[in-house]
């Protein structure tokens, strides 16, 4: 499953990635602070889920 993390808090993101690479069948692809640069992420990497 391909995963973009989207959170205004730096902490919360990398929080939230850490649990998730623990997981073989999860790829980060990515992370975004706020919903502007989440938008442009969302459409040029096409993930499976956005967190």
């Amino acid at each position: 499953m391909r995963v973009l993390v989207v959170d205004d808090e730096r902490l919360a993101r990398k929080e939230l990635i850490s649990l998730l690479s623990q997981n073989d069948n999860i790829e980060i692809l990515g992370e975004a602070p706020n919903v502007d640069e989440a938008k442009e992420k969302i459409e040029s990497l096409q993930p499976d889920v956005v967190f």
